[in-house]
């Protein structure tokens, strides 16, 4: 898979590469995107994730829980 999307083949001694690869395409996407009101960035980690999200889709804000799906395994 990473040989398809980044033109790289994954072993433990290229990991930086790769992961330098992600991030400045992240950071191109974001860039791209920057003034834009039809893209949200959210980072899975922060408190007020349904408020953020809701708010984007002028929605009414959620109070409950967010839904992880296996959240112990990155504990």
């Amino acid at each position: 898979m990473y040989d398809w999307i980044w033109d790289i083949q994954f072993t433990l001694s290229n990991k930086t590469e790769i992961i330098d690869r992600y991030n400045k395409r992240n950071n191109e996407i974001i860039q791209f995107f920057n003034n834009s009101q039809r893209f949200l960035a959210l980072d899975i980690d922060e408190k007020d994730k349904y408020k953020k999200i809701c708010e984007f889709l002028d929605k009414e804000i959620i109070n409950k829980p967010f839904p992880y799906k296996n959240k112990s395994l990155y504990l």
